[in-house]
């Protein structure tokens, strides 16, 4: 059963006269458009659905912590404002981090590097292992580092963060495989792209823990960025899941997939800060009807300095979570024949995608050959050139009020974001 099975079955031609009543328009052809992953109508059924495994129910609301912000007073303060999940990316443990912080009731997800020092990791390892109590993960991506470094000069992926892990972390229940996909997101602007090279950076990381002969965690995380397209967010979920699965049982690995989402730092605006609520809000309801397990807030997503705004972020996923009753364990999306023509075509074309990476030796032999960087720099490009010639972000280039001038032609970073064009 699903959520579309309360209304009576119309058929496409009574929904195309309709809609031509409606809009005032003779043909439908026109509402038909075209993607990186194919031509999309938004009228027509479809024969195949896309399978994906069974849809999680939403249960952290995360706020990330790094060097700039980590303290004892920031955690405990961001607690009081309703997160039940901390993330802490390259942060030293000291005495007095965790005071009067209940750890035992959050999950507590702890990322690291390999500019950790030796001593740092083992007090992060000595700590989780102590707690037979603590829910959360004790995580690194090696792959995504090699590439935040350069994308022309492609080093071997470094295995000591994997024997370390292998040899120190006894509590295996915060052994996990991270893909972080937030890389993807902020340098691809084609969604079936993204999805394929996070299948690929997976495959990739699978076949390193068995070239050294270590045991492969039994959970893979997947992070991934959000925008403000609700629909297509449901369906790029949709896609990677499946895609992760087809790569998980194609390896033979024994793991479930979790889904941590954020938004797309690259397209917070930096003009009409105020609209950012709503983009954030639209990506965090895709997250819980999508079965991801977690969304994750920062303290870059606040329009102003000071914790009453921090408390506004928080109270995002919490009131969808509270009032308005979407984490569900029924497919929200199940039945809706526009999402699953999305999430099929753009499933179908990752697949075919992440295959081509696989044919050139996987995503390491596809990036030293260049491969990657001519990707990101075509992918940069239309990025720039899809925000150039619409007016899909309000605020910032449509319906602005702004008096800063937007200017495409600046040097910009990569992956650029919506600052550098200010």
């Amino acid at each position: 059963m699903n959520l579309w099975s309360s209304f009576n079955p119309t058929s496409t031609e009574e929904w195309k006269e309709k809609i031509k009543k409606d809009l005032k328009i003779d043909h439908t052809e026109n509402l038909c458009y075209n993607t990186s992953y194919g031509s999309i109508n938004p009228l027509s059924e479809i024969d195949d659905i896309l399978i994906t495994d069974k849809k999680n129910p939403f249960q952290e609301i995360t706020w990330r912590f790094d060097s700039s912000n980590t303290s004892n007073v920031n955690i405990l303060n961001q607690l009081k404002n309703g997160i039940n999940s901390i993330h802490l990316v390259n942060v030293c443990l000291d005495n007095e981090l965790f005071n009067d912080v209940m750890n035992d009731i959050i999950h507590n997800h702890i990322t690291v590097d390999s500019s950790m020092d030796h001593q740092n990791l083992c007090n992060w390892t000595n700590w989780v292992n102590e707690r037979k109590d603590l829910k959360g993960s004790f995580r690194f991506d090696p792959i995504e580092e090699i590439f935040k470094k350069s994308l022309t000069k492609i080093d071997e992926i470094n295995p000591d963060l994997f024997l370390f892990t292998d040899e120190k972390l006894t509590n295996n229940s915060f052994k996990k495989i991270l893909v972080n996909g937030d890389i993807y997101t902020n340098l691809f602007i084609d969604k079936d792209l993204e999805i394929a090279f996070m299948a690929a950076h997976l495959n990739e990381t699978i076949e390193f823990y068995k070239e050294l002969n270590l045991e492969i965690p039994g959970e893979v995380i997947i992070r991934l960025g959000l925008s403000s397209s609700l629909l297509e967010n449901l369906a790029k979920i949709r896609a990677l899941r499946a895609i992760i699965n087809q790569v998980i049982k194609t390896q033979n690995v024994n793991a479930s997939i979790k889904l941590e989402c954020s938004y797309d730092s690259t397209l917070i605006s930096p003009t009409e800060k105020e609209h950012n609520l709503l983009r954030f809000t639209t990506a965090c309801m895709a997250a819980i009807i999508g079965g991801a397990e977690r969304f994750e807030l920062n303290d870059n997503m606040c329009i102003k300095e000071g914790d009453y705004w921090k408390k506004i972020i928080a109270n995002i996923p919490i009131i969808l979570l509270e009032e308005s009753q979407l984490n569900s364990n029924t497919d929200l999306v199940e039945g809706a024949h526009y999402i699953e023509q999305l999430s099929l075509k753009m499933a179908s074309s990752g697949w075919k995608h992440f295959k081509a990476i696989e044919q050139k030796s996987g995503l390491m032999e596809y990036a030293k050959a260049g491969l990657l960087n001519s990707t990101v720099e075509s992918q940069q490009e239309k990025k720039l050139l899809q925000l150039k010639d619409s007016e899909n972000i309000i605020g910032f280039n449509s319906f602005t009020n702004s008096e800063s001038i937007v200017d495409y032609n600046k040097t910009t970073s990569v992956p650029f974001n919506l600052n550098d064009l200010i």
